[in-house]
């Protein structure tokens, strides 16, 4: 008994202990907190207290291909009571089936108003939330692509590859109906319908998929209205001979606006579409969004107007980074970046749990 005893011993000292010993920093390194890459618009404001941890991290690096500023403030990082008004306003040109869309992160507690009008029957607008949904869109459309071109599927949209591995970023899939004023409630039982006139509509299929990243334009047709179903809104917009005028002076119809409470931090995508396939047509859009931030009035470091910035963390401590794109308040454009997190190794955390392997079987070869 005693010699089965010293054999189980000798395996879980020499095999099993120096395994997970090895393993968990790598662990930790490699998958826990690994590089992440967001993607940021501008006045997007994100915490990165969940890329790191101060006991394996010694710092956090952030960078970017634009500028953008970054706060290292103490604990889990608070939003404001006040929120940030910021305003979009866009036109658009669009052939029939064409696709173009925006997406901006929105914190807990943030709405937005979307408002659209077009010049011609056939413009549809849809609101997807969260990454899983923009990609149930666009799925078909990716798989064709990748077939008439022999290469294998790609993602459409540029977004970051890891952001479902990002606790605290929830991606739910929802179903909502417009409610009285104008109103999308979160909490409604079943989608909006599309009327079958239009689904009549949209017999033809592209043979051709013209690509681009980021904020994309894309010939489709009724399979992509068909897998969108699942968005928070989806919508036909009423045709006006004086759309510009309305759009200009902000007279957009209120049957052609809708207001949007968000009940959790997310990526919010919106896109539009024409099934006109006699006229170009033209549609216009204001996004009016009452945005979240996070109070970053009183941070342990600051580092302002950079592409890059580097932040020490405390072993003991909880700390917390914060970034934010500069933007104005009124836009007529919304430009995409992408953000970069890095940790930087605690080198001496890892050196003790390395060192260890070889302690632990010395010691149990003296015993």
């Amino acid at each position: 008994m005693a010699s089965a005893w010293r054999v189980i011993s000798f395996f879980l000292v020499v095999f099993v202990l120096p395994t997970v010993l090895i393993s968990l920093p790598l662990y930790a390194r490699y998958h826990l907190y690994h590089t992440r890459h967001l993607p940021i618009t501008e006045t997007d404001t994100r915490a990165l207290n969940d890329a790191v941890s101060p006991f394996w991290c010694q710092g956090q690096r952030v960078s970017s291909n634009g500028t953008l500023d970054a706060y290292l403030v103490s604990g889990t990082p608070t939003v404001k009571k006040e929120k940030r008004h910021v305003k979009l306003k866009r036109k658009l040109l669009l052939q029939h089936d064409d696709i173009e869309y925006w997406g901006v992160y929105l914190l807990e507690g943030s709405t937005f108003t979307v408002s659209s009008t077009a010049r011609w029957p056939g413009g549809v607008l849809l609101v997807a939330k969260g990454e899983d949904n923009l990609r149930k869109c666009f799925y078909r459309e990716d798989h064709l692509e990748a077939e008439l071109n022999g290469v294998p599927p790609k993602t459409v949209y540029r977004s970051p590859v890891d952001v479902d591995d990002l606790p605290g970023v929830v991606m739910v899939e929802e179903e909502h109906h417009p409610a009285d004023h104008g109103e999308v409630a979160p909490s409604s039982p079943a989608p909006p319908v599309l009327s079958d006139s239009k689904l009549d509509m949209l017999h033809h299929f592209n043979d051709t998929l013209a690509v681009t990243t980021g904020n994309s334009s894309f010939s489709s047709s009724e399979e992509f209205l068909e897998q969108c179903r699942d968005s928070i809104l989806v919508v036909e917009l009423q045709p006006s001979l004086d759309w510009e005028w309305r759009l200009n002076t902000d007279n957009i119809a209120s049957t052609n606006s809708w207001h949007i409470p968000v009940d959790s931090s997310d990526y919010y995508y919106f896109i539009f579409t024409s099934d006109n396939s006699i006229e170009l047509n033209h549609l216009g859009f204001v996004l009016d969004m009452h945005r979240t931030t996070y109070d970053v009035a009183d941070p342990l470091q600051t580092c302002r107007n950079a592409s890059e910035c580097i932040f020490p963390l405390a072993f003991t401590q909880t700390q917390s980074v914060v970034v934010e794109v500069p933007g104005q308040e009124e836009l007529d454009e919304l430009h995409s970046f992408e953000v970069t997190t890095a940790c930087q190794p605690r080198v001496p955390v890892y050196m003790v749990f390395i060192l260890l392997v070889p302690f632990i079987i010395l010691l149990f070869a003296f015993q």
